[in-house]
């Protein structure tokens, strides 16, 4: 909530209780309004092959090692990168983030190991679900609204219904 947001709050005489009910609708906007963010987190995790690597491994991953075995060419910029989005997938519950030692502020100490639902992820995986989120995470997909509040794009509806056979990639 923004200091003018207070301001006007306090103006008005509102009361405790409404800051709060502000504060935890504009938490809900923001959140609904951002969570693309994590799926497309998801999006970059599988075409990394993030679970794969730490599955092959056998064991719990250190970060290092993670980006060690990514192809990313800035090993120092790929730390923080890699470092944001697992963040992002450890807090989405695709990940458990250990410590090998107390110290949690240290990265060299932060390992990676696989849930359930991450192994869900994995290329060899029978149950695997990644042709699924391949499919939904697709530009043409993505880029069709299945929802639209104006009448003129119905006609995409159709369209998006027919895009399998138009690409067979999106079959699945």
């Amino acid at each position: 909530m923004s200091k003018r947001d207070i301001e006007l709050l306090n103006k008005n005489n509102v009361g405790d209780e409404t800051h709060t009910e502000l504060l935890v609708a504009q938490a809900h906007i923001w959140n609904h309004a951002f969570s693309y963010i994590n799926s497309m987190s998801l999006k970059c995790a599988i075409q990394l092959g993030i679970p794969d690597i730490i599955h092959n491994h056998g064991r719990a991953l250190t970060l290092s090692d993670l980006v060690n075995a990514l192809p990313i060419d800035d090993k120092n910029k790929g730390l923080d990168y890699v470092y944001c989005l697992m963040r992002i997938l450890t807090h989405a519950g695709f990940f458990i983030k250990t410590n090998k030692d107390t110290n949690e502020l240290d990265r060299e100490n932060i390992i990676y190991v696989l849930t359930s639902t991450s192994c869900l992820l994995l290329k060899d995986e029978p149950l695997s679900v990644i042709p699924y989120l391949q499919a939904q995470f697709d530009p043409i997909l993505m880029g069709h609204g299945i929802i639209s509040a104006n009448g003129s794009k119905m006609a995409n509806l159709v369209l998006y219904s027919r895009l399998p056979m138009a690409n067979p990639s999106l079959n699945i």
